[in-house]
């Protein structure tokens, strides 16, 4: 069973109502950049009851959906994914179930995957080749949650189920890289067994694998972390008052982080760093020609 400290930050937000999808319009900025790498690519965010997509390069903005749908998923491919929860009486306090929703770049749903018994608690990642989809689902109370990964076909049906293993990020030969309770687990190519590449001395969550396979980084602690797949060159990337929802540049070169900019607001902010930082800290406040993009759970970028 997972400690209620060691819950994932996009976990508990699902899993209370959605506040800010009333909240005042406000369309996702630039991002606050610690110097580094140039940024490229696209990166989706959800916020204020939508989900934004923004060129990271060009500071365009515009909203991907309106639905009061998150914690989102951009694959290689140019497909999002998207949780849905459900309830089964409309005053319920928590989900009973999930819809995974994907869609295209433009916003067009291609695909609708219902789990009327299953709270999703991480993002759903499609394979590499666009076959599979892996998440891990949450139970428990108030003693804690227990987590574990499954993988389903596209087509239709579950294909396997990691027990007590949670955030599922695919490398690119199509193996798993998950979160156990004491480290950092990656499956063979059939996904039937699982071998652990290090020990941590935390609970670590939301790992997610780079794109070229070499590094995963994830949040141990409240900072982000990073290492080798073999579990060597440990490294501790951020130093802000606490971190999280990593994601890696299409090209490798920066990590986008969520982190609280200590101004008192309640929404968190996405930060560029590079992603071969060492405790990098925390801008005093946005760098010249640079804004803020909110993010309410995770960053999806590819």
């Amino acid at each position: 069973m997972l400690p209620r400290s060691a819950i994932l930050a996009w976990a508990l937000a699902a899993l209370v109502p959605l506040a800010a999808a009333n909240a005042a319009e406000t369309p996702a900025a630039r991002t606050d950049t610690v110097r580094g790498p140039k940024p490229i690519g696209t990166m989706v965010v959800s916020h204020g009851g939508k989900t934004w997509k923004v060129d990271v390069n060009g500071g365009k903005q515009s909203v991907l959906t309106q639905k009061p749908w998150g914690v989102p998923s951009l694959s290689a491919r140019g497909e999002v994914t998207l949780i849905e929860y459900t309830r089964t009486a409309e005053t319920d306090a928590q989900p009973s179930g999930s819809i995974i929703h994907v869609l295209d770049l433009a916003g067009r749903e291609v695909q609708r995957l219902p789990l009327p018994q299953t709270v999703v608690g991480s993002p759903a990642r499609l394979s590499p080749d666009g076959t599979k989809i892996a998440f891990n689902t949450l139970t428990g109370g108030k003693e804690g949650f227990s987590a574990d990964t499954h993988v389903f076909q596209r087509a239709g049906g579950a294909l396997v189920t990691f027990r007590e293993l949670s955030d599922p990020s695919w490398l690119p030969d199509g193996r798993l890289v998950m979160c156990g309770a004491t480290g950092i687990v990656v499956s063979d190519l059939e996904l039937t067994v699982w071998r652990r590449v290090r020990q941590l001395p935390a609970q670590p969550v939301q790992c997610v694998a780079s794109n070229d396979g070499a590094r995963m980084a994830f949040v141990m602690n409240g900072q982000v972390w990073t290492m080798a797949i073999d579990g060597s060159d440990l490294v501790q990337t951020t130093e802000f008052s606490r971190a999280g929802g990593p994601a890696w540049s299409p090209d490798d070169a920066l990590l986008a982080v969520i982190a609280d900019p200590g101004s008192g607001e309640s929404e968190n902010r996405v930060y560029l760093i590079p992603s071969n930082a060492h405790s990098a800290a925390l801008p005093d406040g946005p760098q010249a020609g640079n804004g803020t993009v909110r993010a309410m759970d995770v960053i999806g970028w590819h």
